[in-house]
């Protein structure tokens, strides 16, 4: 058996008779030789900063996919608004001004798309900033006030 193989070998025993002699998984880091390289992982995999998808801790994933249905909510919101009451109805300016040059699908959808690309930029920032996950909290009680409760308000009131 080669150094490194005997090395991963005598290494798997020792975890395996920690295993069995505590009853439940060792918090030690495990280690895998690869040539040079020294991997470690953590075995307890259930702790809240395990990474998900792209290094996304879960909870920060939740946040930014949560903001991201609220995104395409406000779309869809926002579409019926402007085919029923015109682009004039849009409260943001700047986007109002998008659905003039460019109509209002691809401005809305471009915009929509652009935030999302924003959102899981800032959750995978997250690991290395810490106030991106109250930031992202932030946003989604100001969409649901600022877009989603009142599209759904207006729409409700003049459409039902």
């Amino acid at each position: 058996m080669s150094l490194p193989a005997k090395k991963i070998a005598e290494d798997a025993s020792e975890e395996s008779a920690h295993h069995s002699l505590s009853g439940s998984p060792s918090r030690a880091p495990l280690s895998l030789i690869q040539g040079r390289k020294t991997l470690s992982t953590n075995t307890d995999v259930t702790s809240e900063d395990a990474p998900s998808l792209f290094g996304i801790a879960p909870g920060v994933l939740l946040l930014a996919s949560t903001l991201s249905i609220l995104q395409i909510g406000d779309l869809s919101l926002t579409l019926l608004g402007v085919s029923h009451f015109g682009p004039q109805a849009e409260g943001n300016p700047l986007l109002r001004a998008l659905m003039g040059l460019m109509g209002e699908v691809p401005a809305l959808a471009s915009a929509k798309l652009l935030a999302i690309a924003i959102i899981f930029s800032l959750a995978v920032l997250a690991r290395r900033v810490p106030w991106v996950p109250s930031a992202l909290k932030v946003l989604i009680v100001v969409y649901l006030l600022g877009a989603i409760i009142p599209w759904s308000t207006v729409l409700l009131l003049h459409l039902v």
